[in-house]
């Protein structure tokens, strides 16, 4: 009789909730805060169009048309309440995004923060891929952000002393 190996799946333990129904299905890793990007609709001041705009920008935020974007294009909704039709409810996806987004904060306010957010990607990448161990590439993620916010923190050294 030959024995089975056993097959990897996403990391439990500490951090990580999963959610199975007969294969890993995705998982919600359990942070304190989540940092998430966010874009927004606008109505320009100059615009001609004011009133259609913000009524076209209200029929956009309904439950209802949040939902059915989510249909058409798999993005999930920005509004609290379409996550309750339900189609997103029997979604087995859903609930580890939705349980992501109770604990999202907003970006840090640092003009640095893109070069960090670059570098983020570029060391889970190489984690992911498996060409660097995750203590050797938090070493290289930390080092690059001290690196990258050296000068702001001379600045704002400076600025003190002078008051």
């Amino acid at each position: 009789m030959a024995k089975r190996r056993k097959r990897k799946t996403m990391p439990k333990g500490r951090g990580w909730k999963l959610h199975l129904n007969g294969r890993l299905v995705n998982a919600t890793l359990l942070l304190k805060k989540r940092v998430s990007e966010k874009a927004s609709i606008v109505v320009f001041k100059a615009s001609k169009h004011v009133a259609a705009a913000r009524k076209l920008i209200e029929f956009l935020s309904e439950p209802a048309q949040q939902v059915r974007f989510f249909q058409l294009t798999g993005d999930l909704p920005a509004r609290r309440s379409a996550w309750h039709s339900k189609d997103l409810e029997a979604d087995p996806h859903l609930p580890a995004f939705l349980a992501q987004l109770e604990r999202v904060a907003p970006l840090p306010r640092v003009p640095e923060w893109e070069q960090i957010a670059t570098q983020i990607f570029d060391r889970g990448e190489a984690v992911a891929r498996g060409t660097v161990p995750v203590p050797t590439a938090l070493r290289q993620l930390d080092a690059k952000a001290d690196e990258l916010l050296e000068k702001r923190r001379w600045m704002i050294a400076h600025a003190e002393a002078g008051r």
